[in-house]
């Protein structure tokens, strides 16, 4: 008659054989946690509300303000501070930038706004969208590594990356107008310089004129 301990025993190799070719077939179960996914980017900006259609930036005393719109061409024309042709390129850069602006940290309880730059905000960026949704981001100061601005938006603060802000603030500071011909020069004219001829017997001469460079 086979004892119990020996039955225990048998039960005990059954159970570490399982788990032996378990561990084989399935390495990660050994620690008893899923492979970790890859950690999602939050953007400040969304692309559910289609392309942008008015690009607006001003700084805190709302004088220097840049104001850019999308024709119905599709072609980006700035309005503000002076109507003029932009460079498409420029602009289209700064787009991808908002598009791609990602969110550093969001806090749920914000600092005072006074302490983070946010109770009178140095930047307000003004985003409207082709189907009319308007989003406006309040950008404070920067955080003390430099890496990101305190921004609000929503009612919501939360840290940015400085990267990607400074690539659109920058349209605040440099316009993107497109680049005026340098003037070309002129040749200087060749300019006659009179000079006379032999003086004859009477003693008067006649001037001529002799072209010199």
């Amino acid at each position: 008659m086979v004892k119990r301990s020996t039955w225990l025993l048998i039960v005990i190799l059954l159970l570490a054989v399982g788990a032996y070719f378990l561990l084989e077939k399935f390495p990660g179960a050994s620690s008893g946690a899923a492979t970790p996914l890859p950690t999602p980017a939050f953007l400040i900006v969304e692309g559910e509300h289609g392309k942008l259609s008015v690009i607006e930036i001003s700084d805190a005393t709302m004088i220097d303000r840049v104001r850019l719109e999308r024709m119905s061409d599709g072609q980006w024309q700035i309005l503000l501070p002076t109507t003029g042709q932009v460079d498409q390129g420029q602009v289209e850069a700064a787009e991808t930038q908002l598009f791609a602006m990602r969110i550093l940290t969001p806090l749920e309880t914000a600092p005072d706004f006074a302490a983070i730059g946010l109770a009178q905000p140095a930047y307000r960026i003004l985003l409207v969208f082709v189907d009319g949704y308007e989003q406006e981001i309040l950008v404070g100061s920067e955080t003390v590594t430099g890496s990101g601005y305190y921004v609000r938006m929503d009612d919501t603060v939360y840290v940015i990356s400085a990267i990607t802000a400074n690539a659109v603030l920058n349209l605040l500071n440099h316009p993107p107008y497109v680049p005026t011909a340098a003037p070309t020069l002129v040749s200087p004219t060749e300019t006659a310089t009179p000079t006379f001829d032999a003086v004859p017997a009477n003693g008067t001469g006649t001037p001529s004129a002799t072209s010199t460079p």
